[in-house]
């Protein structure tokens, strides 16, 4: 089971909180557990967080308001943080002002961003002091997994360039799915090409697709093969994907790589051009070069005499060769020994 991950969503409580009663919506609520049902994730929503009255006298900016937000904590691991992170997002889009709580009823059913019937009955009743406006919508869009972060572009400046033009929000999945080969009992996860676009009318979603549609067709891609030590990959797997995303995104290249374990030393790095995937590639390199060849107690107790010998065989320096091919002598022994013979020599030769 891969570790498990966190993520907080701000919401505004004046978007969620009913004002009589001073609570939560019940179809907030409802819709909060069709996520957690489907994604398997864990989601918690909490108070405001209350300023740190100590950190912040330390370093000298005392601020004791207290950020009217509420926080939705999601935990799960990674990619059912993210399927859960982009539902609860989604689920933001369709709230439609600080006193509007509405849900598009024009949703993909593969999206299961719905409300249950009772809510929908409640919602929809003219006693309710609270109407229910139909603004957002929502869609899908299938595009090829590698090339998300080529299209979104160094920082995702395209992508950007696109929400604000189309007035839409651009939702992609995670960079990196199944590569742990791990899916929480009964969880639904998101398809590994599966794009999400909300917008204020089909017609502006419609215009993002195109021109998704046509930055795909215009852009090229460079593709160069890097070897890695398996080892090395899979402990970047295990405990630097996040950096390994960051510099996918920084550049707005993608590195394919393999699942976990499956002790295949070579992934492939494509960008959009030749700098950007030769930055990518020397960026790459530098992660796995401050990672430590992974020499575990277990080798050492199984076959002490392993040691020396795999050393050599990784293409250890010839210092370090030398130095491991006589493992009881330390590397000033064998200066000290020449020296002393030196001058026993000496005196001989005087004598």
């Amino acid at each position: 089971m891969p570790s498990q991950r966190s993520s907080f969503v701000d919401i505004d409580s004046q978007l969620i909180i009913d004002p009589p009663s001073q609570n939560v919506r019940g179809a907030v609520l409802n819709q909060l557990d069709l996520i957690s049902k489907a994604t398997k994730a864990d989601i918690f929503l909490l108070m405001p967080k209350q300023p740190d009255i100590e950190t912040a006298s330390f370093h000298g900016n005392i601020d004791t308001g207290m950020d009217p937000r509420l926080r939705c904590a999601i935990y799960g691991d990674l990619e059912t943080m993210e399927h859960a992170k982009t539902r609860v997002l989604i689920m933001i889009d369709q709230i439609v002002s600080c006193l509007f709580l509405s849900f598009s009823l024009s949703l993909s059913p593969c999206l299961c961003l719905y409300l249950c019937p009772t809510d929908m009955t409640r919602l929809a009743h003219p006693a309710n002091p609270m109407p229910l406006q139909l603004k957002r919508s929502v869609d899908t869009m299938k595009l090829e997994l590698t090339m998300h972060t080529l299209i979104c572009g160094r920082g995702r400046k395209n992508i950007k360039m696109i929400e604000s033009a189309t007035g839409t929000a651009i939702y992609f999945p995670p960079p990196f799915p199944r590569l742990f080969g791990y899916t929480p009992h009964g969880a639904q996860r998101r398809p590994d090409d599966l794009v999400y676009i909300t917008g204020e009318n089909p017609e502006n979603i419609l215009r993002a697709k195109q021109r998704l549609h046509d930055l795909v067709m215009s852009t090229k891609v460079f593709v160069k093969p890097v070897m890695v030590t398996d080892t090395k990959l899979d402990a970047i797997l295990l405990e630097r994907l996040d950096k390994v995303r960051k510099i996918i995104e920084n550049n707005g290249s993608y590195i394919l790589l393999p699942p976990l374990g499956v002790q295949r030393g070579v992934v492939r790095v494509q960008g959009t051009d030749v700098l950007h995937v030769e930055r990518t590639v020397r960026e790459l390199m530098q992660l796995v070069s401050q990672l430590q060849p992974l020499t575990s107690a277990h080798m050492l107790t199984t076959n002490p005499y392993r040691l020396a010998s795999s050393t050599v065989l990784r293409g250890s320096s010839p210092i370090q060769t030398r130095h491991n091919a006589h493992p009881r002598l330390p590397m000033s022994v064998p200066c000290s020994l020449t020296s002393a013979s030196t001058r026993a020599l000496k005196s001989a030769s005087r004598n």
